[in-house]
């Protein structure tokens, strides 16, 4: 009997997914509640405009329950969308350079439409897309969610931002990369406080005093004394630091390991959770990237 064909190893597909920390103040203590509220009403609504020629919507929603620790959580999967909108109905024929007209485009439909993946888990009020669906950036993200949560939250208060906030999920290297650089220049960070997440002692001790005195949201613009560099590894500095990693952002020149200047932009360096999927089997992928999610924020020193 002739020996059998070794098997061939399934291939793996990566997917690399973005992430956006959503947080809504309110006095409904029950997460859960408020934030699933909150994703289905932006789901009935049948567009957002993020850019004068550019709108985006929730195209389909579904609710799954997913363990994990031997506990279900709530989680939504879906498909959010990004198109084109016409400023006019006139169109250039290439082929006899004539620019002609179309009388019977079905009003709302528009073209140039892309589509991405997600997942959002209302427990931890986070919103992961599939990255590498091109054409939906994180600022399309984040501009999406500011103007659909203005629009769905009945507030009680003024609607300029302090009520809610959308922020850019950052890698925590770029801010170890500022805390530890050998010299810092200048240093701005912008924060909001978080809802109850849990990080480091001088993330927390930050946090708490933002909570405690009312601030919504705190922007610093330090610079050094004549020392010529700022002490980042106090418990004030290094707080804000850490906070600003999923509550907010920071920018700041340094002078690098090399001894040249270098700008850090910590928006520009969003966290990646990549997953890998065998081909054929991209069912599981929001089961393998809830997995993902919930072992880092329900972590032991994230829980």
């Amino acid at each position: 009997m002739a020996d059998e064909a070794p098997k061939k190893k399934p291939k793996e597909v990566p997917f690399i997914f973005y992430g956006v920390n959503i947080k809504v103040r309110s006095e409904n203590p029950n997460k859960e509640e408020l934030y699933t509220n909150l994703i289905e009403k932006i789901f009935r609504l049948p567009r957002i405009d993020v850019a004068k020629d550019k709108a985006m919507a929730i195209k389909n929603l579904d609710r799954v329950e997913l363990p994990f620790n031997e506990q279900k959580y709530l989680a939504f999967e879906g498909v959010l969308t990004r198109y084109s909108l016409l400023e006019n109905n006139e169109w250039f024929d290439e082929e006899n350079k004539e620019v002609t007209t179309f009388n019977q485009i079905p009003q709302g439909l528009n073209p140039g439409a892309i589509l991405t993946n997600f997942i959002f888990i209302p427990e931890i009020h986070k919103f992961y897309f599939d990255a590498k669906a091109g054409g939906v950036s994180l600022n399309n993200v984040v501009a999406f969610f500011k103007i659909a949560i203005s629009k769905v939250m009945d507030f009680t208060g003024h609607l300029d931002g302090q009520n809610y906030d959308v922020s850019i999920i950052s890698e925590t290297d770029q801010i170890t990369k500022i805390i530890n650089a050998p010299r810092v220049k200048k240093l701005t960070i912008s924060v909001s406080y978080t809802n109850d997440d849990i990080g480091g002692d001088a993330m927390d001790e930050i946090d708490r005093q933002l909570k405690n005195s009312n601030i919504g949201r705190a922007k610093l613009n330090l610079s050094p004394d004549n020392t010529g560099s700022i002490n980042t590894e106090t418990n004030f500095v290094k707080g804000f630091l850490e906070l600003a990693s999923e509550n907010g952002n920071a920018t700041a020149t340094i002078i690098n390991e090399q001894g040249k200047k270098e700008k850090i932009d910590t928006e520009q360096y969003p966290r990646k959770i990549t997953v890998k999927i065998n081909d054929g089997q991209e069912k599981g992928l929001i089961k393998v990237l809830f997995e993902k999610m919930m072992q880092y924020y329900r972590s032991a020193t994230n829980e």
